[in-house]
């Protein structure tokens, strides 16, 4: 019985492989989704930690904002560089 599981785990392995290779997705827990859960977690073991964390994200973000607007245009442009890799998005098209 132990050869026919570890078959069924080499057939997976083989299968993922083929799957990661092809370029077919296979399905995963989504980043925000990872992010949450672990965020969840540390409130669940330390709340005073987790308010720390929180806060420390929300300053780092309107620190970028802030420096996007209002930085140099070196320092803007890197800003909203940032903004659209966070966010996925491509960079526009130059002219």
């Amino acid at each position: 019985m132990a050869k026919k599981k570890s078959r069924n785990i080499e057939s997976q392995i083989t299968q993922d492989s083929v799957a990661s290779r092809s370029g077919i997705r296979i399905p995963h827990l989504a980043v925000g989704t990872r992010v949450a859960l672990s965020q969840g977690i540390v409130t669940y073991i330390s709340p005073t930690f987790a308010l720390v964390i929180a806060g420390s994200e929300l300053v780092l973000a309107v620190l970028v904002l802030f420096a996007a607007m209002f930085g140099s245009e070196t320092i803007s442009e890197r800003a909203f560089r940032l903004m659209r890799m966070v966010l996925n998005r491509p960079e526009p098209p130059t002219h």
